[in-house]
């Protein structure tokens, strides 16, 4: 049996966090069981696989923050439900926990989206690099103060009153269910969680008709406006296919590919896009 290096043994089994709304605790490392829950298809479907994980590595509480002992989200009787956390910090502290594992290097395979090109490469991402700001004031002095979780705003080409949220663990399965059932695409699913009320519309299939039909630049803006009321990470990376040239988009997959001991190195012969 090979020994472990220097540099294996010297990782933290355990580590103290603050998440940018003031939340504190200490975590430790992934068990391999924990990792099996990661690639559950079941569990993962239904949302659950995450907040498993969540409440086995959260070992204690230091500090609730700002918004998760009041109106918003109450845990000030010690548990977390890790639903009721805002999504972009759940992801927050996996980020966290692969860093404290593999480090900040993060390799995975993507299939080039062109339909005209088959090709498979590489993706590089360095997790400490990502991007990011903090909630507004705004948002947070909100979700303090009377806990509702709806940000109203006037669009400013239809002139059409709408509200977004900011998402939360509870809306992940519900994003799945919405591309599943109703076969629609990832900027369209999203816009469904993240705007609940459109004025003069009623019903799932009227709000999916005026997310697909949304005049452009007002759903630019109103994307602006919920990154910068929100945590935002720039999780979204620009890629080229090394083969056709063909730009894409690809998302961080926050699956059991992001904890596998190989994601930390390029695999031999491999070609990579580097998302810088």
């Amino acid at each position: 049996m090979a020994e472990a290096t220097a540099e294996e043994e010297v990782k933290p089994r355990e580590k103290d966090i603050t998440l940018p709304t003031g939340l504190s605790g200490r975590i430790r490392r992934l068990t391999l069981g924990e990792l099996d829950k990661f690639a559950d298809a079941k569990a993962a479907k239904k949302g659950v696989s995450i907040d498993n994980v969540l409440n086995r590595i959260w070992l204690e509480t230091y500090d609730l923050g700002r918004i998760y002992q009041g109106p918003f989200a109450d845990f000030s009787d010690g548990q977390i439900d890790w639903q009721r956390v805002l999504d972009a910090e759940r992801n927050w502290i996996l980020r966290e926990l692969r860093k404290m594992t593999h480090g900040s290097d993060l390799y995975f395979r993507q299939g080039c989206t062109s339909l005209l090109c088959e090709e498979i490469f590489t993706v590089h991402v360095d997790l400490d690099s990502l991007e990011w700001t903090p909630p507004s004031e705004e948002a947070l002095l909100q979700l303090e103060k009377d806990g509702e979780n709806l940000f109203h705003r006037e669009l400013p080409y239809t002139k059409k009153k709408v509200a977004f949220k900011m998402l939360q663990g509870c809306d992940t399965a519900t994003a799945a269910k919405i591309v599943r059932q109703h076969k629609t695409q990832l900027a369209t699913s999203t816009f469904l969680l993240r705007v609940p009320y459109i004025s003069d519309t009623q019903g799932p299939g009227a709000a999916r008709k005026f997310a697909e039909t949304l005049d452009g630049d007002d759903a630019e803006w109103l994307r602006e406006q919920w990154e910068a009321a929100d945590l935002w990470v720039d999780e979204s990376k620009e890629v080229q296919c090394p083969e056709c040239k063909h730009v894409f988009d690809v998302q961080i997959p926050y699956d059991a590919r992001f904890f596998s001991r190989r994601s930390a190195r390029p695999p031999k012969g491999s070609r990579i896009s580097y998302l810088s």
